[in-house]
């Protein structure tokens, strides 16, 4: 069993996407933020046309997941920024990339985050900073059906004039680790009490029993 902050070191290599987005002028991008750890000499390599403030979050997210418990992989790392025709800009993928990494050492399962999309910018200590263009991010998550949006606490009112996304507003990068769990609980608890029901309305609960012959 996985402590928290601990990677599975059995596996030689992971793969996870998270989901994100970039603004272009005034309207919003999806992003799929891929996240590969695989063993060899440490490095980590940025693609799919990163701005400057991208190729920084190295530094940030290391600071940031060191300060929040989690141990940063010392493994080769590649992640990718898709579509890679787009241009990318700001620090607002450092939440994504954190998560994807936790996701990808297996610290974290991957299903916690399927069809949530992240934003947010981390500072050292692992503290979760606003980002730029929430709006049309929150009305772009919407029309990709998104599960939910997870944003900076202070994001919220913003993200709040879009109806019909559900929004998860946290703190720190523990307490998106913490929440998405949360989240994923519940809609496992949904779904086997939708799967009950169903069940039930074709096997009834009592049934009548005939006796043995003899």
């Amino acid at each position: 069993m996985l402590c928290m902050g601990q990677p599975d070191c059995s596996a030689s290599g992971m793969l996870a996407t998270i989901e994100s987005a970039t603004v272009i002028g005034v309207d919003a991008c999806r992003v799929h933020v891929e996240i590969d750890v695989s063993r060899g000499f440490p490095t980590f390599q940025l693609v799919g046309l990163p701005d400057t403030s991208i190729k920084e979050s190295r530094d940030r997210v290391r600071a940031a997941m060191r300060n929040s418990g989690y141990d940063f992989p010392l493994s080769r790392i590649t992640i990718n920024l898709a579509p890679g025709d787009v241009r990318k800009a700001g620090p607002a993928f450092d939440l994504p990339i954190a998560v994807g990494m936790l996701a990808a050492t297996g610290v974290v399962k991957r299903t916690d985050f399927s069809g949530i999309v992240h934003v947010g910018e981390l500072s050292l200590d692992g503290s979760i900073q606003p980002a730029r263009g929430v709006l049309p991010i929150a009305a772009e998550a919407r029309r990709n059906h998104a599960r939910a949006l997870l944003l900076p606490i202070d994001n919220l009112a913003e993200a709040n004039v879009v109806s019909g996304l559900r929004l998860l507003p946290v703190r720190t990068l523990g307490e998106a680790v913490e929440r998405q769990r949360a989240d994923e609980r519940r809609q496992c608890g949904r779904r086997a009490r939708r799967r009950r029901q169903s069940e039930g309305g074709r096997f009834p609960r009592h049934r009548q029993c005939l006796p043995l012959m003899q």
